[in-house]
């Protein structure tokens, strides 16, 4: 049985069944599952079987998807996450995606100082415009 859906990056995601009670039971949270993944941050879960999975810093919660589907949830703190290129924040320490220098966190509003949001990218043109 599938619930909510959204549209994405990685295509069209659905939660099942099983991911909605699962975060219904464990998680106390303010948004619905699929919003979470929606503003979740994509990692890797070795010891996991799955396609995609992100992380949702504020709730603790590790979500996996196959095919398509958000297929289960779990705490974050409980297994092991690689985040490749992904930055701590210096507020909350929480994980997000570097997208410019001076950044604001998008879990705790704070901004990082000029400079100190490490895995930014500034790119330069030579000989142009």
């Amino acid at each position: 049985m599938k619930f909510n859906t959204v549209s994405g990056c990685s295509g069209r995601t659905q939660t099942t069944y099983h991911a909605e009670k699962q975060y219904a039971d464990r998680f106390e949270s303010d948004i619905p599952l699929i919003s979470a993944w929606k503003r979740g941050v994509r990692v890797e879960a070795p010891d996991k079987h799955y396609d995609e999975a992100r992380l949702y810093p504020p709730a603790d919660l590790l979500m996996t998807a196959k095919g398509g589907d958000i297929t289960t949830v779990m705490f974050a703190s409980q297994t092991r996450i690689l985040a490749p290129g992904k930055v701590r924040c210096d507020g909350c320490d929480y994980l997000h995606e570097p997208i410019r220098t001076a950044e604001t966190c998008p879990w705790c509003g704070s901004t990082a100082d000029v400079g100190r949001s490490a895995g930014a990218i500034k790119l330069t043109v030579k000989g142009g415009n």
